[in-house]
């Protein structure tokens, strides 16, 4: 929740302006601002998504979007579960699910977001509390559709203190595991959590970690580096 529209359209220009070629990059504006971002956008490679959305596709919720208006504004994504709207929100695994049915049907692909506490990590339960979001969010899932997971350790968001590469790393090839046993084909498995320039090229060199889910960084110019570091990443893979 943040930049006033002047702001936001200042800064959907740079991107919309950025050599992105070799990866795939997407933006996340608040809902008033997703019809600038189609048309700044527009004729670029760039996706863009929302930041959330309700599980009913229409009727009296006043306050709410749903996917399919969403979709009606050409989103491509949605984040669903993002520790911000569990912690902040009470958004729990069943509404989550919801939510996560409700992008299939709208052909929007979903971003699910999943991670673990301080104290569950400090206690050695940072596997098993990622494994119960995502069998719970994933409960009646299609085998053929698209998916792509953010893990997003809840004491990393907006804290300054990122997971480690070997622990980022880890969790991202648990996450993938996870989603081969559940016959789900999500090899896009991302990190987020205090992500800045300084550390965005040793998270991307762990094979585990398929790309990164921004959250202050990409608020200005640092998110165009991390584009440049991708692409430097991804340039030395192939």
């Amino acid at each position: 929740m943040n930049k006033s529209a002047s702001e936001a359209n200042e800064l959907l220009q740079k991107v919309a302006q950025a050599n992105v070629a070799g990866v795939n990059v997407a933006v996340f504006p608040p809902f008033p601002y997703l019809a600038a971002a189609s048309k700044i956008l527009e004729g670029s490679s760039i996706k863009y998504g929302a930041q959330n959305a309700y599980f009913e596709l229409q009727g009296a919720f006043t306050g709410e979007v749903s996917m399919s208006i969403l979709y009606s504004l050409g989103c491509s994504y949605c984040i669903i579960g993002h520790s911000e709207r569990r912690n902040y929100f009470g958004e729990t695994d069943s509404i989550i699910a919801k939510k996560i049915s409700a992008a299939c049907q709208s052909s929007i692909t979903p971003i699910l977001c999943v991670g673990e506490d301080i104290g569950s990590r400090r206690a050695g339960r940072e596997k098993g509390v990622v494994a119960r979001q995502l069998i719970a969010a994933l409960d009646s899932f299609g085998a053929n559709e698209e998916l792509i997971v953010a893990y997003e350790p809840v004491w990393a968001i907006g804290s300054g203190t990122t997971a480690t590469p070997a622990q980022a790393n880890e969790m991202c090839s648990f996450i993938s595991g996870q989603l081969h046993e559940l016959g789900i084909k999500g090899d896009r498995v991302l990190y987020g959590g205090s992500v800045v320039p300084q550390n965005a090229g040793d998270l991307l060199e762990k094979k585990g970690i398929n790309g990164l889910l921004l959250g202050s960084a990409s608020l200005g110019d640092g998110f165009l580096q991390i584009i440049e570091i991708a692409k430097d990443e991804y340039k030395n893979r192939i």
